[in-house]
C-alpha cells in the first residue's frame, strides 16, 4: 500500500520575515519604495492635515502612494483588491511596513490627489531625465480606449458625442499637455523649437496644425486617409486604384485663375471671398451643376448618391494656400515616410506595457479629475518601471 506524508492543517506556524528583505533590488517594489523614498517631495500632503495638535495619526502619504503603485503594477485597481493584498501578500505587507489601510482610505486617498498628482508625476520626469531616458528630441502623440466608469451619455458612440462638439473645441491643443510637463522639470518655454513631434490621424486639424506651427514644432500629423494612399494597404484596405474615390490631392490648382480642376478637366470657382473665421481665412470652391450632372467619374467624386456639386471648404494661411493639404504633401514626401513610422516605436509600447503587461486596462473612478489623477498613476508605473529596467543609478 502506498505511503503520503501526513500533513495537519490545524498546526500553528511561526515565520521569521524580514520586511526590508522582501523588497529585493532589481524589482520593481524597490524602484517604487527607493523613489518615494529619496526622490519624489512628499511634503506636497502636508497641507491635507491638521492634527498636529489633536486628532488621530494619519497613515503616512509615503506608505499609501508605494501601495497603490505596487498594486496598479499588478493589475489590481480596485481599492478593495488593495485592502487584501495588504492583508494576505508578503511583498504588500513588506512595503506598507504591516501597516492594513482600508479601502476606503486608499480609495480617498487616490481621488484626492487632485494637487498633489502633478508634481509627482514631474519628480518621476525629472528621474527620467536625469538617467538620460527622455530623448527630448522626437515626441510622439497617440491615444487609447480605456473602459472607463462612465453613463452611456458619456461614452456613446460618435453620433451621440456630436452633441459636444462645441464643448470640445474650446479645449486646448494637445501639445499644451506635453508642453506642461516638459516645463515642470525645468526646461525653458521655447523647448519645442526645432523638435519632432508625430501624432495618430485622429489629431490631424487645424487648430493642432496651427499650434504646432507657432511653437516652430516640426510636426507630422497625418489625416485619415493616410493609409489608404499607401500602396503597401492597397490589397489589405481593398483600395485599388479603379476603385478609390478622388480625394483633394486628385484635384489640382490653377494659381492664376484661383480655380481648381477636376479629374475630368472641369473648374471648381471660389464661391464668395475668404472669411475669416477662428483667426484663419476660410475658402470655398463649388463646381457647377451641369458639369457634375453629366460626368462619368462622378460615381468616385461625389459622397453621396444624389449630391449635385463637389465642393471644397478648407481654412487657408497667410499665403492662401490649405493648411491641412500642406501637412498632407509634408506627410507624403519621402521624408515624411521615413519619419512618421518611428512613432509606432516610441507610442505603441507604452499603451501595450500598461494595458496588457500590467493590465491598468480600465478607470474605476468617475469625473475628469479623478480619471487624470488615476492615468497619471498608470503613467508613473511606466515611468518607473523604465527607471527601474534601464536607469544608471
Amino acid at each position: 500500500m502506498a505511503k503520503y506524508k501526513n500533513y495537519d492543517y490545524s498546526q500553528s506556524l511561526l515565520i521569521p520575515v524580514s520586511l526590508q528583505e522582501q523588497l529585493m533590488p532589481g524589482t520593481l517594489e524597490f524602484a517604487i519604495h527607493t523613489l518615494v523614498e529619496r526622490r519624489m517631495d512628499m511634503s506636497v500632503f502636508d497641507t491635507r492635515y491638521q492634527n498636529d495638535d489633536t486628532g488621530c495619526r494619519a497613515y503616512d502619504p509615503k506608505i499609501l502612494l508605494k501601495v497603490v503603485l505596487l498594486a496598479y503594477s499588478r493589475g489590481l485597481i480596485s481599492s478593495r483588491q488593495i485592502e487584501r493584498a495588504c492583508c494576505e501578500n508578503v511583498t504588500f505587507m513588506a512595503m506598507s511596513c504591516n501597516q492594513r489601510p482600508d479601502h476606503s482610505t486608499i480609495a480617498a486617498f487616490v481621488s484626492s490627489m487632485k494637487y498633489q498628482i502633478q508634481p509627482l508625476f514631474s519628480d518621476i520626469l525629472l528621474v527620467c531625465e536625469q538617467e538620460n531616458l527622455l530623448g527630448g528630441t522626437f515626441f510622439a502623440i497617440d491615444g487609447c480606449k480605456l473602459s472607463s466608469n462612465a453613463s452611456q451619455e458619456c461614452s456613446g458612440k460618435i453620433e451621440d458625442l456630436k452633441k459636444k462638439k462645441e464643448k470640445n473645441e474650446n479645449l486646448p491643443p494637445v501639445i499644451e499637455g506635453a508642453k506642461e510637463n516638459i516645463q515642470s522639470i525645468g526646461k525653458p518655454e521655447d523647448y519645442f523649437e526645432d523638435k519632432i513631434l508625430t501624432a495618430d490621424a485622429s489629431y490631424h486639424s487645424i487648430t493642432n496644425i496651427n499650434k504646432c506651427n507657432d511653437e516652430k514644432l516640426d510636426a507630422y500629423i497625418p489625416d485619415n486617409k493616410f493609409r489608404n494612399r499607401d500602396e503597401r494597404f492597397s490589397s489589405r484596405l481593398g483600395n485599388q486604384p479603379n476603385s478609390k474615390n478622388f480625394t483633394f490631392a486628385d484635384f489640382t490648382y490653377d494659381r492664376e485663375q484661383d480655380h481648381y480642376i477636376c479629374p475630368n478637366g472641369k473648374r471648381l470657382k471660389k464661391n464668395g471671398k475668404p472669411n475669416l473665421f477662428r483667426g484663419k481665412l476660410l475658402r470655398r470652391y463649388i463646381s457647377r451643376e451641369i458639369d457634375c450632372r453629366s460626368c462619368k467619374l462622378r460615381a468616385k467624386c461625389l459622397r453621396y448618391k444624389d449630391a449635385k456639386q463637389r465642393h471644397f471648404t478648407y481654412y487657408a494661411d497667410e499665403s492662401g494656400k490649405n493648411i491641412s493639404h500642406e501637412m498632407i504633401k509634408k506627410i507624403e514626401s519621402e521624408e515624411g515616410r521615413q519619419i512618421y513610422p518611428r512613432r509606432i516605436a516610441i507610442v505603441e509600447p507604452v499603451f501595450g506595457n500598461i494595458r496588457i503587461h500590467k493590465r491598468m486596462d480600465r478607470l474605476n473612478l468617475r469625473g475628469k479629475i479623478k480619471v487624470n489623477i488615476q492615468w497619471l498613476l498608470y503613467c508613473m508605473v511606466h515611468n518607473i518601471e523604465k527607471v527601474a529596467n534601464y536607469g544608471h543609478a
